[in-house]
Parts: structure tokens; sequence; C-alpha cells
């Protein structure tokens, strides 16, 4: 099986690490994650505002989470403002948050 040539210019050519997005809250996950939809409905029903990373888009997000979750790719985790959150866990992100119910 031969490729065309053309095809693999732009995969070859794509830099392996992208400049991941930023913000004052940021939700590290993944697509196939549940708990990273419930997470994200809660601060969606807080109206706080957040930047969702999936860390198979972005290896070096997944590093960072690994970093902070005692080597294990833990997800959701959060980054509020340089507060990290491992797992989706409603106390300490209401404490974070200052959110009293």
């Amino acid at each position: 099986m031969k490729m065309d040539p053309e095809s693999e210019k732009g995969f070859l050519d794509s830099p392996e690490v992208r400049d991941m997005p930023e913000g004052d809250v940021i939700m590290y996950c993944t697509s196939w994650c549940n708990d990273c939809k419930k997470a994200k409905i809660w601060l969606e029903e807080h109206h706080i505002d957040f930047v969702e990373i999936d860390v198979n888009d972005f290896p070096e997000a997944g590093k960072l989470v690994r970093s902070w979750a005692n080597g294990n790719l833990v997800t959701p985790t959060f980054n509020i403002q340089g507060n990290i959150v491992v797992d989706f866990d409603v106390e300490k992100l209401k404490a974070v948050f200052s959110i009293e119910e």
C-alpha cells in the first residue's frame, strides 16, 4: 500500500505541542469521563466561566494533571487561579468558589 505523499505533509509538518488555552478556571477532562460531564453541568449551573482542556488533545495537560494527582491521570482536575482540585469534589469546589448552598 502506498500513501499519497501530499497527505503526509500536514501531519509531518504540524507541531506536536500546541499552546494550551488559558483562563482563571481550567477543567482538565476527557470526552468519555462521566464525572467531567457532571462537573461541566455543575459549573454552568453556578454560572462559573471555565476553560475545558481535553488531556488527550494536549499532552502537556496530562503531565500537569499527573503532577497534581500523585502520578495518576485523574479527570476532572481543576486549576482555579492556582488552587488545584483533583476529581469532581463538590465540597472542595464550593469552598474554593465560596459557594454556600
